[in-house]
């Protein structure tokens, strides 16, 4: 029975040991991005991404929520784990570039970069996620898991974002 005992135990310390060396090997950081061809110029994709309250239209996570932003460029919003998220926004006219921060509590969990480039064609949008994942290997897996997923809804909301410019254009 010790001997049963014994080598449970050293599995699981073997199988223990070998997550957090997987952990090291993982990257900390796990970049998505996606990009779409709007028939639109670029001032116009720009414009769009100007307005504060337009991202509550095509991102998923703040799909009908009303975003405040009367004392600053962050909005506060409930995730639904229950836990309260910052996003501060930062605007690049310069660039076509927009920036977030998105916050759990004080620490910064990810990046989120919209940049609009012209061609002869319309506008490239690129959509670009930087999620910070730490050491926890549990999260990095996870994180890994569901890249695809995360990847997929990008594109839809890039979808999302081309209709509305789009649809505007026409008006």
């Amino acid at each position: 029975m010790k001997q049963h005992i014994k080598g449970v135990v050293l599995a699981f310390i073997i199988a223990l040991a070998g997550i957090f060396l997987l952990s090291f090997l993982m990257p900390s950081q796990l970049v998505l991005e996606e990009q779409i061809l709007v028939q639109a110029g670029p001032e116009v994709c720009y414009q769009e991404l100007e307005q504060k309250e337009g991202y509550s239209k095509w991102i998923v996570g703040l799909k009908g929520k009303k975003l405040d932003f009367s004392l600053s460029d962050q909005i506060v919003i409930e995730g639904e784990d229950g836990h309260l998220y910052r996003m501060q926004a930062s605007w690049f006219p310069k660039k076509n570039s927009v920036e977030w921060l998105y916050f759990k509590g004080d620490e910064k969990q990810a990046v989120l970069i919209l940049t609009v480039k012209g061609n002869e064609e319309g506008s490239w949008v690129k959509f670009q996620q930087i999620w910070d994942l730490g050491w926890n290997p549990i999260a990095k897996l996870m994180a890994l898991r569901t890249r695809e997923e995360t990847e997929m809804q990008m594109s839809s909301e890039l979808l999302e974002l081309k209709s509305i410019i789009e649809t505007n254009l026409k008006k």
